[in-house]
């Protein structure tokens, strides 16, 4: 008979030390948590014991998910690499597009600044001529033929437009139509009645116009500012503290520059003739047709080229209609009652008295100073006598002699003006 030895049944239960493995099985845990719940009583504390981690059982699908593995991290690094390196590419070719574009745009620009050099250089090469090019020359037989052309210009332009002039009840009710003329004669009205006359009148009022819009120091080519420093010229000169060679030798320098860059001013030509035509016109004939010899502008411009001619050269051209010391206020000196003097007048066709002073002059005297060459300024030649219509010697004028070619200021047509320009 199996018996189990007595000894078995009273053994006391083990208490676990803590050293060694744990017993294992199911009396061996209930063995710990009994001994817990003891001890938690004895020691009055009660002890909570986390509860046992229960692992967690993937899906059928997660757990065969590959996670990120270096290999793949080290491919998308290399994608956005090449990616970056695509773009650095694109930008370098516009870059060079860029650059090539621009270096094409600066060779056209040296280009266009080689050819400004160039003709910087030719511009400053012909005004280096222009300054110090020979003296422009003028022949004495040229410039006499071109005073008479214009001369005669006038004489068609009057004999034309206004031989018969308008009925005089109309130049009585209009007597502003005179005042152009009040300083030309003393006996207006006998010699705008008279045809041949007012023909001679008129003829002077076209070249006392001419003379005081053209030929002058401040005609045209001296518009502008050039005016001011010309009268300022002027004023050293007529104090001694200029040479009049320096500035003869000044003035026909500039006057070539300034020619040659401009030319002549096309709109003072026509505003010259537009004033010429309209103070003539209550004087143009009652058988005019309009547009008949209409050559204002012609007229005009022919004065222009002579004067710019006259302004280039170094010699001192002078145009004057002889004057008094008399005059009023505001219009001007007397153009009448100088004596007659044979060295710079001759007496009009069918006028053979000149003992009397002078009642009109009708056209200028032109007188050339010094030479060419800007030398011999002490001495002088007449191209042209002034015509002149003379009173009769019973008639006593006693107007004195205001100016000759001999005492004349060379700078005296500066300040000729005319109120209707």
């Amino acid at each position: 008979m199996n018996s189990t030895p007595k000894s078995w049944g009273k053994l006391p239960v083990p208490v676990q030390s803590g050293m060694g493995d744990p017993p294992t099985g199911g009396a061996a845990t209930g063995t710990i948590a009994s001994f817990a719940q003891h001890a938690g009583v004895i020691m009055g504390v009660p002890l909570q014991l986390p509860a046992p981690l229960i692992p967690q059982r993937r899906s059928s699908a997660s757990q065969f998910e590959p996670g990120p593995t270096p290999l793949s991290n080290d491919l998308h690094h290399l994608r956005k690499l090449r990616q970056q390196l695509a773009e650095m590419k694109q930008e370098l070719k516009t870059a060079q597009d860029l650059i090539k574009s621009l270096e094409t745009e600066i060779k056209q620009y040296d280009d266009v600044c080689l050819q400004r050099d160039v003709e910087n250089h030719e511009l400053r090469s012909a005004l280096v001529a222009l300054r110090g090019s020979a003296n422009y020359h003028l022949d004495d037989g040229a410039v006499q033929s071109r005073l008479k052309a214009i001369k005669f210009m006038i004489e068609q332009i009057i004999g034309i437009r206004y031989a018969t002039g308008a009925e005089p009840f109309v130049r009585e009710r209009h007597s502003f139509t005179k005042k152009p003329f009040a300083l030309l004669v003393k006996d207006l009205d006998r010699y705008l009645l008279d045809p041949l006359k007012r023909a001679f009148l008129l003829e002077a009022f076209v070249w006392n116009t001419l003379i005081a819009t053209v030929f002058s120091r401040n005609g045209m080519l001296w518009g502008g500012t050039m005016v001011s420093h010309v009268q300022q010229l002027s004023r050293d000169f007529e104090n001694d503290t200029i040479e009049l060679t320096d500035f003869h030798k000044w003035y026909a320098q500039t006057a070539s520059i300034l020619y040659s860059m401009y030319g002549l001013d096309t709109r003072r030509i026509e505003k010259i003739a537009d004033g010429l035509r309209t103070a003539l016109r209550p004087w143009q004939s009652t058988t005019f047709t309009e547009g008949q010899c209409d050559m204002f502008e012609d007229l005009v411009q022919l004065a222009a080229e002579l004067d710019a001619d006259f302004s280039r050269s170094r010699a001192d051209y002078m145009i004057f209609m002889l004057e008094t010391d008399e005059g009023e206020r505001r219009l001007g000196k007397f153009k009448y009652g100088v004596p007659f003097d044979a060295d710079y007048m001759e007496l009009q066709g069918g006028n053979s008295d000149s003992s009397g002073p002078v009642e009109l002059v009708i056209s200028p005297t032109v007188v050339k100073v010094g030479g060419s060459d800007g030398d011999n300024y002490d001495y002088s030649t007449v191209l042209m006598r002034a015509k002149v219509m003379c009173a009769s010697s019973n008639i006593g004028h006693k107007h004195q002699r205001g100016s000759n070619a001999s005492n004349a200021s060379t700078l005296s047509r500066y300040d000729e003006t005319m109120e209707f320009i």
